[in-house]
This record gives C-alpha cells, sequence and structure tokens, in this order.
C-alpha cells in the first residue's frame, strides 16, 4: 500500500489514498507531495517537513504571484509621492 504525504496543497499531512491525496493537490499552483510504500516512512518525512518550517514564520509554498501586489502598491506609491514632490 502506498501512503502520500502533501507538503503543500489545500490540506497537508499524510493520506492513506491517491483520491484523497490527488483531491488536495489537483489544480493546487504549486503542490508538492510524495509517495511512500510504508505509513511510518510517509509520517516520520511529513514531521520532518513540517519541523524544519515550524522554526522559521513564512508562508511554505512562495510563489513570485505573492510579491506581486506590494511590489506594484510600492511603485504607485513612490509615484505619486515623486509628483508630489516635484
Amino acid at each position: 500500500m502506498t501512503w502520500y504525504v502533501v507538503f503543500c496543497g489545500r490540506q497537508t499531512g499524510v493520506f492513506s489514498s491517491w483520491e484523497a491525496c490527488h483531491a488536495q493537490v489537483n489544480g493546487y499552483k504549486g503542490a508538492c507531495y510524495r509517495g511512500y510504500k510504508c505509513k511510518i516512512d510517509a509520517c516520520d518525512a511529513f514531521l520532518s517537513y513540517e519541523n524544519k518550517f515550524s522554526m522559521v514564520d513564512t508562508k511554505k509554498c512562495w510563489s513570485w504571484k505573492d510579491v506581486v501586489i506590494p511590489v506594484q502598491f510600492l511603485l504607485i506609491f513612490l509615484f505619486i509621492l515623486i509628483i508630489c514632490i516635484t
């Protein structure tokens, strides 16, 4: 039996079927998952991944799109500021 770990998806965790795993990653941009031969390996991999990112207070799945709106806002603000100063 194959066990699946969803590291980044709609819901993260260990899943016992492909259907359950697929529901979490299908159509999810930046999804990250992997299959394991036994439940112990899958749980170890997931816990190791969670422990690695629990010390970092950031989003796990970064995309360039996460930065676009704040950068656009900053550029518009700077443009308006420059116009007002001159």
